[in-house]
């Protein structure tokens, strides 16, 4: 994804006031529910495996929670997560969320938006499935960018946010400590540098 200098600029203005203490800085996009498109909550990671595997980041992450909330359009599922920042009223527009991404060290996330936007501004990201889609249907991002998606130990394929099946979502949780481990220390260090 192109990024103009000036969103760049900007980015790298707003993130200068963040207080990491030297710490690496992890975007998280919580699990919300929007009432338009229920697949939203069906795609969903396990909330509390997904607030587990946030926990395990938030030693060695900075966490900037960014979303869109408004009472009875968008909100979260589950406990809202005590990241170091919060940004969940909708406060940068798509040029400098994109830009944010990507001088940032990580995006985690579950499926949608971010799973996508991560790797198209060139940042490491996870992804944690929940229902509706398999890894594979994000799994093109990996051209742009290191991306690790983990699906639930029996993934859903049903692609329709009208399924009436109950999705399970439990994560074989050593296995996917294990590969975050892995993918995390092979991308420590990584720093989005724009070319002239």
């Amino acid at each position: 994804l192109p990024r103009k200098p000036e969103w760049i600029a900007e980015a790298d203005r707003i993130i200068e006031g963040w207080p990491t203490a030297g710490k690496p800085i992890m975007i998280y996009r919580p699990l919300c529910v929007r009432p338009e498109w229920i697949g939203s909550q069906v795609r969903n990671a396990n909330v509390g495996q997904y607030r587990e595997i946030t926990d395990m980041l938030h030693e060695k992450y900075f966490i900037v929670s960014i979303a869109d909330l408004e009472p009875g359009k968008e909100w979260i599922d589950g406990p809202v997560y005590p990241a170091d920042l919060t940004f969940d009223r909708g406060e940068f527009v798509i040029e400098i969320l994109a830009s944010l991404m990507h001088r940032s060290d990580l995006v985690f996330t579950s499926g949608g938006f971010a799973a996508m936007l991560g790797p198209a501004v060139e940042t490491p990201t996870i992804s944690i499935l929940g229902g509706y889609e398999p890894k594979e249907w994000c799994g093109d991002g990996a051209k742009f960018s290191p991306y690790l998606a983990i699906d639930p130990i029996k993934p859903c394929r049903c692609g329709s946010s009208g399924c009436k099946k109950q999705c399970d979502k439990a994560l074989d949780m050593p296995a996917a400590r294990a590969a975050i481990t892995a993918f995390t220390s092979m991308t420590e260090g990584r720093t989005n540098v724009e070319s002239p």
